[in-house]
């Protein structure tokens, strides 16, 4: 009977290690003294709660969570924080391990505000030609998608007027990339002349 009951108790403990409900009921348990403390900084208090995020949920400095987002969702709710608050205090824990460190670099910043720009990094301007071509790419797959529907429904426009609508489509499509080139060159030898020299 005690090797039943044994097994039971070992099948429930990794049931609960995995459920993202009982996971963020385990974190929310720790972080609430945090957040009733008077005794701590902000700064404090958001660097301690990233700790406590990671060494859960990032165990050996993953960089992804073990349960997704799921224990974050529920533990934003049971919380009442913002999920970005609880993944920008992850970040935080993650860049810095100790307050020390943070603000042995950063020695002029003393509010969340300030920490959530610091922690954001700026993105090269390859990444950002990168991101626009990409989402110029989404634009034109979903309006070819869109006028490739309308040719198969025929929907109460004659086919003339279906080809006129498409070719004007593929010339403002055509004028986008090549504005969108002509910008990102022009950044890219901004970018190139402003470098300091070696």
């Amino acid at each position: 009977m005690s090797d039943v009951t044994g097994v039971n108790t070992v099948v429930e403990n990794v049931v609960k290690a995995s459920d993202p409900k009982a996971i963020a009921s385990e974190l929310a348990e720790k972080i609430q003294p945090l957040l009733r403390s008077l005794d701590k900084s902000e700064l404090e208090t958001k660097h301690e709660i990233g700790c406590i995020l990671n060494a859960r949920l990032k165990p050996d400095g993953q960089k992804r969570l073990l349960y997704g987002g799921k224990v974050m969702e529920r533990l934003s709710e049971q919380l009442d924080i913002a999920r970005s608050t609880l993944n920008r205090a992850s970040q935080f824990a993650s860049q810095y391990p100790s307050l020390a460190d943070f603000t042995a670099k950063h020695s002029t910043v003393t509010t969340w505000s300030q920490v959530k720009k610091v922690l954001v990094k700026p993105k090269s301007v390859n990444q950002r030609s990168i991101d626009l071509t990409k989402t110029h790419l989404q634009q034109c797959s979903r309006s070819l998608t869109t006028y490739l529907e309308r040719f198969k429904k025929r929907l109460n426009v004659s086919h003339e007027n279906l080809v006129s609508e498409c070719q004007r489509a593929a010339q403002a499509l055509t004028e986008m990339f090549q504005q969108h080139l002509s910008t990102a060159s022009t950044a890219t030898q901004h970018s190139l002349t402003s470098a300091p020299s070696t």
